[in-house]
């Protein structure tokens, strides 16, 4: 018996405090749980864009990389910042995060 946690075409997947972020080709969506799907960009249109990597900071924050959207740093439910080219992004397509531990 295999256990899933998403069964449509996923981008990549970040686990943090029993969450899972799942991004996709249509945005973020986040498992809880009890394994209720919650598609982001509802609340919030920064997530509805293509995820291209999740990954967390040793300070608890969800850091998710967009392709469109740059990079957007999300804490307790909420976006704490968003990094475009205004803010010195190279591009808005964001495709790796890596953190230094």
């Amino acid at each position: 018996m295999m256990d899933t946690v998403w069964s449509e075409r996923a981008t990549c997947a970040y686990k943090s405090n029993g969450t899972v972020y799942v991004g996709t080709l249509n945005g973020l969506y986040a498992v809880d749980k009890e394994r209720k799907k919650i598609y982001l960009g509802d609340s919030n249109k920064l997530f509805k864009t293509r995820i291209a990597a999740i990954e967390g900071s040793a300070d608890g924050a969800v850091w998710i990389a967009t392709s469109g959207g740059g990079m957007i740093e999300y804490r307790d439910g909420k976006v704490i910042r968003n990094i475009t080219t205004k803010d010195g992004l190279p591009a808005i397509f964001a495709g790796h995060l890596h953190f230094n531990r």
